[in-house]
C-alpha cells in the first residue's frame, strides 16, 4: 500500500465572492487553492516562495490536471491535502485533492519543473529533496517492469505512484485518476540514484 510519511493538510472556507453563479465554488478557485495548498507545504519545510528565490531556485508548474467530482458551496470548511509524488532531478509530481469531511470534491496532479533564476531546468539540491521527503509517498511494493525503467533512469524504483486512495485509479502510471487516459504507464522512480 502507498504511504506518505504524512498528507500536508491546509484548511480553507469558500468564500461568498468564489462562487459562480449557480451557487458552487467556481472551478478557477479549484486550481487556486491547490496552489495554495502546494505554496503552503513548501513554506512549512522552508521552501517558501521568498525562499527559493533567494536561494535561486524556482518551482514552474509545467502541467496540470484537475477532476472536478463534486461542488464546494459557500461556506462550506475545506481542506486541501498535499503530498509530492515524485522528486526527480529537475522536477517533481504532486499529488492533491480538495476535501470537505471525508468526501473528496477536486484532485489535482501537478508537475512541477525545478529552475534558476534564468529559467533554465536546474538540478533539485539534495538539501531541498531531504525537506520535502517528510511528505513524499512510498510504496514498497514494486515491479520488474518498473526495476528495470528505472535501473534505465539510473534511479531506484521507490513506489508505484500516486497512490489509488488518491485517484482511484490503477495503483500507477500517470494519470492514474483518468483511467479511461491514453498515456502509457509510466514507472515511479524515487529522487536517489543509487540502486
Amino acid at each position: 500500500a502507498s504511504v506518505a510519511a504524512v498528507s500536508h493538510r491546509h484548511p480553507v472556507k469558500v468564500r461568498f465572492y468564489e462562487l459562480d453563479p449557480y451557487g458552487h465554488l467556481n472551478h478557477s478557485v479549484y486550481v487556486q487553492l491547490f496552489e495554495t495548498g502546494r505554496v503552503e507545504l513548501l513554506d512549512e519545510v522552508g521552501l517558501g516562495l521568498h525562499d527559493l528565490e533567494d536561494e535561486g531556485f524556482r518551482f514552474v508548474v509545467t502541467q496540470i490536471a484537475t477532476r472536478f467530482l463534486a461542488s464546494a458551496v459557500g461556506g462550506d470548511a475545506l481542506v486541501v491535502e498535499t503530498e509530492v509524488l515524485e522528486i526527480r532531478r529537475a522536477s517533481s509530481r504532486w499529488g492533491q485533492r480538495i476535501m470537505r469531511g471525508d468526501e473528496v470534491l477536486a484532485t489535482q496532479e501537478v508537475v512541477a519543473a525545478v529552475t534558476g533564476i534564468s529559467g533554465r531546468p536546474v538540478r533539485l539540491p539534495e538539501t531541498m529533496v531531504e525537506r520535502l521527503t517528510s511528505y513524499l509517498v512510498v510504496d514498497p511494493t514494486s515491479s520488474p517492469e518498473r526495476e528495470d525503467c528505472c535501473r534505465r533512469l539510473g534511479r531506484r524504483a521507490a513506489s508505484s505512484g500516486p497512490p489509488s486512495r488518491w485517484f482511484g485509479g490503477p495503483s500507477w502510471g500517470p494519470p492514474t485518476w483518468f483511467p479511461e487516459s491514453p498515456v502509457a504507464p509510466l514507472p515511479y522512480c524515487s529522487a536517489s540514484t543509487t540502486g
